[in-house]
């Protein structure tokens, strides 16, 4: 069998997303200039790009528990869309902002059904202040105070350790 005749008969297949091409002058591959992207927990979508933007996110939880935006779960509730995350406005100044998972645990520093999760929208990165802990889940990028852009920064389901001490206050983990 002859180097043609190999070739004739097997072909190169292109995987996901990928196109092989011929032409007289030789053969050619082009591919996404940016990787695959893939369905994670807390995978954040950006929804509208107008004053009523915001942002929905694929169900995540901690330790567990399905947190919350604007009191409702992550998920949505009653067969309903899953809420969305509004984006309040931010000056001409500001080009980030950021979405933050915030959890309230219990006396014992564990989290429980009655513990507060919930998902919210700050200009300013602050997190784990005193019993409250934090943990950013996504970076919005602004351009013209229109939110243009949405980074994803946790890519898993996450567990809260929460670290007390009797001379400063307790300190938040998220694994």
């Amino acid at each position: 069998m002859t180097l043609d005749d190999l070739a004739a008969k097997n072909r190169i297949q292109p995987g996901t997303g990928t196109l092989i091409g011929s032409t007289p002058l030789g053969f050619f591959v082009s591919n996404p200039s940016s990787g695959m992207s893939f369905n994670h927990p807390f995978r954040p979508v950006l929804v509208g790009t107008d004053s009523g933007a915001g942002i929905r996110f694929a169900l995540g939880v901690v330790d567990g528990f399905e947190p919350q935006i604007d009191g409702q779960p992550m998920s949505g509730s009653s067969g309903a869309l899953p809420p969305v995350l509004k984006l309040q406005g931010t000056s001409a100044a500001t080009k980030e902002s950021w979405a933050l998972l915030n959890v309230t645990p219990n006396d014992q520093g564990l989290l429980d059904k009655d513990s507060k999760i919930e998902i919210v929208h700050r200009t300013s990165l602050s997190t784990n202040i005193g019993k409250v802990g934090s943990i950013p889940l996504a970076l919005i990028v602004w351009k013209n105070k229109l939110p243009v852009m949405v980074w994803p920064l946790v890519f898993f389901n996450l567990h809260h350790i929460q670290k007390t001490s009797s001379t400063a206050a307790p300190q938040h983990f998220f694994l």
